[in-house]
This record gives C-alpha cells, structure tokens and sequence, in this order.
C-alpha cells in the first residue's frame, strides 16, 4: 500500500479499497438470490495440523445472516458443528453401508472384523495403532522416548561442537522435545503470517533493543557519570530512532499508525534502560568492561560437569567489573519478568530450566579470566520496570550437579516427555504431541501421561527431584 500510494491512489485502488469492493460485489450478488444459496467449505489443515479458515466470503455471508458485523471464524465454526464424516456415527447409520462402516467405527457388532482386516492390509496404520495403545499404557518404551540406539551417540561432552544454554535448558525442560530437536532434527514448518497490527516480530523486536542497549552502553563506556546529565536523555532517544530507520528500511510497517504505536515502545524501552543505569551510576559500584561478548571467541570454551566438561557458546550481552575487580555477567530480557523469578520449591534455576547464567557465568570467567560476582537478568523496558534476578556465587556452582542429572538421558538414551503441561505451551513440537493451547489453558496428552506415571518410573527421577518432587 505505500507503494501505492507513492505512485498514486486514484491508479492503484489500495487494500482497504479493494477489500470494500469486493463485499460490495458480493452483498450484491446475495441479494439477487431468490431461492435457496448453499456454500460449502475445506476443513484442511496447513503444515502444522491447525485447521484453515474459509474464504473470508463464507465469514461475511455469516455476519449478514447474523446481523452482526463483529463476528469471526470462531464464532463460524462453533455455529457450523461438526463436520460431515465418510464414516457415519453408529446411531445415525443406515442401509447396509452404513452398517458396515459402523461396525468399523467401533460399533456394538463387529459384523466384518474390520478393524483386523484394515490393520493387516495397512501396515503403516497397524504400527500406528499399536503405538497408540503403547502410549496410554503404564511402561516407558519406545513410544515415549526409550531410543536405546541413540545411548551416548547425542553426549556433548564427547564432542567437540559447542552446544548453547538454550540446548540445555530444552534438554531439561522436555527430554523428548530436545530429542526431536537436537537427535533428529526436525524443525517446525515456516508459517509466518501477515499481521496487520504488528510491524517487528519478537525477535526483531529484541534484537533492535538489543542494539539500542550496546550503542548507548558504548558510547558511555568510561564515562558512566555522564548519563545523569540531560544530554543522556537525548542521546538515548537519538540512538532509537536511527535503528527505527534502519529497521523501517528493512522491514516495511503495515501503517504509520502501527509504526508510530511500536516505535513510542522502543523509545519508552530505550528511556527505561537508561533511567536503570543512572540508577547503577549513582551507586557507582561497578564499571563497564565488554559489551555484545561472543564465545568462544579462540580457544574452547567448556562448562565443567562432575569429572567431564562440556564445549559450550553464546553472546553475552555485558560484563561489568565490580570495585573489587570481579566480574558481572549482565543479560537483557525484552519480555516480562515473571517467567525469570526464582521458585523456591525447583530451585534458583526453576528446574534446570534457567542454566544460561551458570553457563554464561563459567564463560566469562574462562575468556576474561577474572572471578564472577554474579549474574543478573535484566528488563529494562517498560514492561519490565528495570527489574532484575541475580545469582550469587554460590547458586552459581550448583549448576554442575543439575547438568550432570541431564547427562543422564542421553546417556541412557532416555528422553522422556515432561512431567508440567506449562513446558508444551509455547513448544515447537506441540502438534508431534497432540498438544494445543487457547492461550488460557494447555492441554497436552503426554504430559498428562508423564504427570501420572512419571512417579513409579525410573526414567523421571531426576526430573522430578531437580523440580523439587520427590524422586
């Protein structure tokens, strides 16, 4: 649409415009209709198993029966029901087809043995039904992440390719999720859609003020004093607004409207981390050293685990230094803090779940040589009111014992499911599992089945204690 409008509306009708024609055209076509209109519609799925909507003809038709401009597909489905099926339900089959075809359905009479009869001449379909009922049983195998032929292949202290924090925290978050991952490499379909309402995606999103955060934090390196004066202000808001551009040039805005909403957040997020350092300037406890600290940089960076290591990478945000010479290990989060707070029953990591400041820890300490005070998360945005979450020096080297406990899957070639249906909320593999969220509740089949079992199985032991269970 700015296209077109550089080149000129009255020639190029735009979005909005050719939108309102086409409901014209077809209010006027459903009111030269006499008798009897009948639509019909696909109940396929994308790539990722969700059901696809209609034409969105099919949704204006529904608004005008309806009389109400405001309703969406949910409110078309649930008015639809359920679809038609080739199989019939038992109480709503007739003739002798339907019959058959109930009793295949799992009908009161058998009358064919159809099930038999299906399983052996499909075998892939056997293999699948069989799975199925593997799955609701009460052993753990294969059907649940028993992969015995991947025992010590998948070990990352036995090779020499860096693995990162995040591998680690899948790894102790959902086992099996880690395995589809890392030990097959599946990766989810790419189904990126256009949103009208949103210019940055969260990772653009992140990475810009990610930019923003290190271009101030440079140009104030050795002179932290300097951002209590009002110059600080404007530097910041000048910073923001050059990577807007910069963005904008890249990734072209829906409207100016949206753009203008996104960009009031960056500058406000921008505004929200320097009212945190001048916070840290006043105190003055500790000095600015690295910034954007990529490892490992040259030689092997590896986190110890019991007599073993681990080859391990990442980007360190910050490292400060503190009056008495330790380091800080400093890492922005964009998002909200609550996911970040320490639970007291799954400990400071939540479970294994929050290992990158162990990790990153442990990197600092290996490429600038120097004791590490703490690490701290911090949110300097708006949504995060400049909180923070430290880990002292001591929570720190309890990462180890948590790390050595996730060798063990791999070890073993066990990989089960997770125990908590809050992991499958936002997780890759959620359609491989049956798992779905209406963004209030989560259901998820296996870990409904983990969360029964798990107790009486050897598999979970470590899982369940690192979560503060009982083992």
């Amino acid at each position: 649409d700015a296209a077109r409008r550089l080149i000129g509306a009255d020639l190029l009708p735009l979005t909005a415009d050719r939108r309102e024609e086409r409901r014209w055209q077809l209010s006027a076509m459903l009111a030269r209709v006499t008798g009897r209109l009948t639509l019909s519609l696909s109940t396929d799925a994308d790539g990722a198993g969700n059901t696809v909507n209609p034409a969105h003809a099919v949704l204006e038709v529904f608004r005008q029966q309806q009389h109400n401009e405001s309703l969406g597909y949910k409110k078309l489905h649930e008015s639809l029901g359920e679809p038609c099926c080739a199989v019939p339900r038992p109480e709503s089959s007739f003739g002798t087809r339907g019959v058959w075809l109930s009793a295949i359905a799992g009908g009161a009479h058998d009358y064919r043995n159809g099930i038999q009869l299906v399983r052996s001449a499909w075998p892939l379909l056997d293999a699948g039904l069989t799975a199925a009922i593997a799955r609701e049983g009460d052993a753990f195998t294969a059907w649940h992440g028993l992969v015995t032929a991947a025992a010590g292949r998948l070990d990352p202290r036995e090779s020499t390719t860096p693995i990162s924090a995040t591998s680690l925290e899948l790894l102790s978050s959902c086992p099996l999720a880690w395995f589809y991952h890392y030990g097959l490499g599946l990766r989810p379909p790419d189904a990126q859609e256009y949103d009208s309402e949103c210019w940055l995606s969260p990772l653009q999103r992140g990475s810009l003020l990610h930019s923003v955060y290190e271009r101030l934090a440079r140009d104030y390196k050795g002179r932290q004093a300097a951002l209590l004066e009002d110059a600080a202000r404007m530097a910041a808001l000048a910073i923001a607004d050059a990577l807007l551009a910069e963005y904008r040039d890249e990734v072209i805005p829906p409207s100016l409207a949206v753009y203008e909403t996104e960009a009031r957040e960056i500058r406000a997020s921008a505004l929200a981390f320097l009212e945190g350092e001048r916070k840290h300037a006043r105190e003055g406890r500790t000095s600015w050293v690295d910034f954007e600290l990529p490892f490992p940089r040259k030689a092997s960076v590896r986190f110890p685990v019991g007599e073993g290591s681990i080859p391990v990478k990442g980007f360190i945000d910050r490292v400060d230094r503190t009056q008495d010479g330790r380091l800080v290990v400093i890492d922005y989060k964009t998002g909200s803090p609550g996911r970040y707070q320490k639970d007291k029953r799954a400990g400071p990591f939540n479970g294994g779940r929050h290992l990158q400041p162990a990790i990153y820890a442990a990197a600092a300490h290996q490429e600038l040589i120097g004791e590490v005070a703490r690490f701290e998360y911090r949110f300097p945005t708006e949504r995060g009111e400049n909180e923070d979450v430290r880990y002292d020096a001591a929570e720190l080297a309890a990462a180890g014992g948590i790390v050595a406990g996730l060798m063990r899957h791999v070890e073993q070639g066990e990989f089960p499911p997770t125990t908590d249906v809050h992991d499958c909320t936002y997780c890759d593999y959620a359609p491989v599992c049956r798992a779905s969220s209406d963004g209030r509740k989560t259901v998820s089949p296996r870990a409904a089945w983990a969360e029964l079992h798990g107790e009486s199985l050897e598999q979970y032991r470590d899982m369940i204690a690192r979560r503060g269970g009982d083992a």
